[in-house]
Formats: C-alpha cells, sequence, structure tokens
C-alpha cells in the first residue's frame, strides 16, 4: 500500500474528502470521482477526465486504457484509503478479540465521498458483472478480516450489515446527508465487539 494516499481533513458535513499526495495517476482518480458525484457515471468519458485533470488524453491513456479501468481504478483507489485508515486505527486499539472490527468501525462510519457519487458508484459496478467482481474480491478480503478477529461470525455480520445499512441509507439519502450515525448507535456497535 502506498506510505500516504490521504491527508483529510474533517468537514462540517462529515465527509471525508480525498486529498491524496499529487500524482497524475491520483489527479485523475480525483477527477474522476468529481465527474462522476457531479454529473453522474454516464457522463464520464476520457475526455472528460483529462479535461478536468488537466491534462493531455494521452497523458490520460497513459494511466488509464479506458472508462472501466478508471472505475477500477476508483475501487481499488478507496479501498487502499479505507485499508490506511484501518491501519491507522488499529494502533491504538489493544491486541484483544474485535480490534479489527472496531477500527473498521470507526472508519466505516465517516463517509468518503457524497452520496451522489457513491450512488453513481454502485449503479455503474451494479451493471457490469466485471467490475462486480473486483469489488466483490475486495469485499470479501475485509469479511475474512471481520470472521478471523476471534468474535463469533454473528457478531462480526451483525455489525457489519448494520454499517453497510447505514451507508445504504446515506447513499440513497433516506436521511439527510449531515446526519451521522448517532453516538449511542456506534458505541453500541463497539461495544458488541468486546463480547
Amino acid at each position: 500500500m502506498p506510505a500516504s494516499l490521504d491527508n483529510s481533513v474533517n468537514r462540517p458535513d462529515g465527509i471525508l474528502p480525498i486529498m491524496p499526495l499529487k500524482t497524475t495517476r491520483t489527479n485523475l482518480l480525483v477527477a474522476t470521482a468529481s465527474i462522476i458525484g457531479r454529473d453522474g457515471v454516464a457522463s464520464l468519458t476520457l475526455e472528460a477526465v483529462a479535461c478536468e485533470a488537466g491534462v493531455s488524453k494521452g497523458g490520460l491513456l497513459y494511466h488509464f486504457k479506458s472508462k472501466r479501468d478508471l472505475i477500477i481504478g476508483l475501487i481499488d483507489y478507496h479501498t487502499e484509503i479505507m485499508e490506511q485508515r484501518i491501519a491507522e486505527e488499529l494502533r491504538s486499539e489493544p491486541d484483544a478479540p474485535g480490534r479489527w472490527l472496531r477500527a473498521y468501525i470507526r472508519v466505516a462510519i465517516k463517509p468518503l465521498q457524497s452520496p451522489s457519487y457513491s450512488a453513481s458508484m454502485i449503479a455503474s459496478i451494479a451493471t457490469d458483472p466485471s467490475l462486480l467482481a473486483v469489488a466483490r474480491r475486495k469485499f470479501e478480503s475485509w469479511r475474512e478480516q471481520m470472521l478471523g478477529d476471534g468474535l463469533s461470525a454473528e457478531t462480526a455480520q451483525l455489525v457489519h450489515m448494520t454499517l453497510d445499512g447505514w451507508r445504504m441509507w446515506r447513499t440513497f439519502q433516506f436521511v439527510p446527508e449531515e446526519l451521522n450515525m448517532p453516538d449511542h448507535v456506534v458505541n453500541y456497535l463497539i461495544e458488541l465487539t468486546r463480547h
């Protein structure tokens, strides 16, 4: 994993913007995320990404050969950011059962991007079986971490499904965008991982 993908700062709305070290590849991924969040995945073209990132189309093609490659790059990029944040949280967690899941809870309650971006990514992944396979592999590695964390499978799955449900509520704006998961719910989930 790269040494530092993200130098995020907290915003009042609770969203953690991606502010990576500036490389052409990262700038292209940030431009891709920006277009998807603002205009939807249907507006994602190689030309639009190159323009948004301020690079030539040839510069873009050096890193990503297609729109599909850009989306796979985003899946990988966001997974790496999540994994980096989990690793940071693990530093403060004592070595005990549920350690990884507690770190995951603290990271997962803070969205990486806006709900419109998340909804567009879900739509693009869900309509392409090969992209769904990439996302599924990432999910499986996290699932293995959760199930190998020293807790019962039922506890690990309950906590994970609760977090996924919360993210879906935010993605589809069933709750106001500025609303964070209530502290008492977060505390309850963390407490579940201590038993």
